[in-house]
């Protein structure tokens, strides 16, 4: 697994056009970034990317104003275990690899 962070939404913007991940976690912190623009893109690519949200300020994503989850994203209040966090990947990735796309399998 290989780890990619990102000091801003525009690097991860940059990021997510130049170097596609297998999948994408993003800690939703108290500001007004453009969550659903990014889910957006993610989701335009193709195979979709998967997106997992996270947060210890917001309890939902309605509340951290990201519009709508679908099969490739969703959203975990911290705190959590570390076995929630690989069970949303999984699901996430698994929901991807349906779409009979060529993403790296991960382990169960």
């Amino acid at each position: 697994m290989e780890v990619e962070c990102a000091d801003s939404i525009e690097q991860a913007f940059k990021i997510l056009m130049l170097y596609p991940p297998d999948a994408l976690i993003v800690n939703v912190s108290p500001s007004r970034i453009g969550w659903n623009r990014l889910q957006g893109l993610c989701h335009e690519h193709s195979p979709p990317i998967p997106v997992l949200y996270e947060s210890c300020v917001y309890h939902s994503p309605r509340e951290a104003g990201i519009d709508d989850l679908d099969p490739w994203s969703a959203f975990l209040a911290k705190p959590y275990h570390a076995e929630d966090l690989k069970h949303q990947l999984y699901r996430l990735v698994s929901n991807v690899n349906q779409l009979n796309s060529p993403r790296p399998q991960i382990e169960h």
